[in-house]
């Protein structure tokens, strides 16, 4: 029995072994693949995805990270029109992009192996809509008298009024939603290394909505596709190895 609690203790003991750069800088790279859901189906789309992480050590293997990141959202809905030229139907598009900074929070466990690091990602994605626009397919000017508009309509009530094309719904421009993922990372030299990265993002609520009850509303639902650079800041300290 003592033998046994003597290699649990040293066990333990060896876990604190790891001299690693505690403090990391990433630029950041990518796309996100995109879609709302809720009022219509549409279908995604490819939008930037650009910012910066800063990641922290807690332990040898577990970090957290803060990306301020400039990242557009948004999706292509179809519109059907009867054609009386070919008497059947036409499909054309109206186009929906929003633009945010994005302050997406993960958690990182890194599982090391002789070439590569593999990590599951968990997170909050916090955002903020600074613009959007609407584009309108070809044949609805006489309906809402243009064809491509923001929006936002910044002169109503604090900019959270949509433009007329979605007169009777309200914008929350603040973004809430859970993120989960996963990663992976390899060194180019000493204190720098590659990561991609691919995670996908669940909305909680509501950027667009006719009231809080209403099946009328709009959500962002996404993946996202990252590329970076990892550099170490900071003078090595001992950290726990798990």
């Amino acid at each position: 029995m003592k033998k046994i609690f003597l290699i649990l203790c040293l066990i333990g003991i060896s876990g604190i072994y790891a001299q690693e750069r505690f403090f990391e800088i990433s630029p950041v790279i990518g796309i996100n693949y995109a879609k709302t859901t809720g009022l219509r189906d549409g279908n995604r789309v490819i939008l930037p995805n650009l910012g910066v992480r800063f990641s922290y050590r807690v332990t040898n293997n577990f970090l957290v990270s803060i990306t301020p990141s400039f990242s557009q959202k948004g999706d292509k809905a179809p519109w059907r029109f009867y054609n009386f030229t070919t008497g059947g139907l036409d499909t054309r598009y109206e186009t929906l992009t929003t633009t945010y900074i994005d302050f997406p929070i993960t958690f990182q466990r890194n599982f090391n192996f002789k070439r590569f690091t593999i990590y599951p990602i968990l997170g909050l994605q916090l955002g903020y809509m600074t613009g959007g626009k609407i584009q309108l397919p070809t044949g609805l000017e006489s309906i809402y008298s243009v064809r491509s508009q923001n929006l936002i309509d910044a002169s109503s009530n604090w900019g959270t009024q949509p433009s007329q094309i979605y007169p009777d719904f309200t914008i929350d421009r603040f973004d809430f939603g859970l993120t989960i993922g996963v990663g992976v990372s390899y060194k180019v030299s000493q204190n720098v290394r590659m990561f991609h990265e691919v995670r996908y993002t669940h909305a909680v609520n509501r950027f667009l909505s006719e009231s809080a009850a209403s099946s009328y509303y709009m959500m962002n639902n996404f993946f996202t596709l990252t590329n970076g650079v990892i550099f170490g800041a900071g003078k090595k300290r001992t950290l726990l190895g798990f």
